[in-house]
């Protein structure tokens, strides 16, 4: 645990209070305005979400890794048909922006670490 905690302090960022991390200097101005219209502006900081994959969900997967995570940490398990319905959705919701391919690319990926890294 003594290893956790300090990865965890030397961790943190001195970013500001309030203040993006997102550097939106390389994205075009087009995209930034279709993904206000759109309402999918992301949100800041990162979630204490915990999302993977495989063909089920074994048993321990939530109960013994919420011992290394903080205590309103959310854990999400896709098995392989959810992914395939995730990645159409989320596909879809990337083509109301103008980013149009990723279900393709995704399906185009061999082995499915691959995918399920790009995932």
């Amino acid at each position: 645990m003594e290893l956790f905690e300090e990865f965890k302090n030397k961790s943190k960022t001195n970013q500001p209070a309030g203040k993006s991390t997102i550097d939106w200097a390389g994205i075009p101005d087009s995209l930034i305005e279709k993904m206000k219209e759109n309402d999918v502006m992301p949100g800041k900081g990162i979630p204490n979400r915990i999302m993977t994959s495989g063909p089920w969900e074994p048993e321990w997967f939530e109960s013994y890794s919420q011992q290394f995570m903080p205590n309103n940490t959310e854990f999400k398990y896709y098995n392989y048909t959810e992914v395939t319905s995730e990645v159409h959705r989320i596909s879809k919701e990337m083509e109301k922006v103008g980013i149009k391919g990723a279900e393709q690319a995704y399906n185009l990926l061999r082995p499915y670490a691959f995918k399920k890294d790009l995932f």
